[in-house]
């Protein structure tokens, strides 16, 4: 169970960082 929890989060963590990266080279 908590591994399945984390590995939600270090999943949703690197769509956040892919989203984060594309708005700043946008925002560039």
């Amino acid at each position: 169970m908590v591994i399945k929890t984390v590995l939600k989060v270090e999943i949703s963590c690197e769509k956040c960082k892919r989203m984060l990266l594309m708005a700043i080279s946008g925002l560039q």
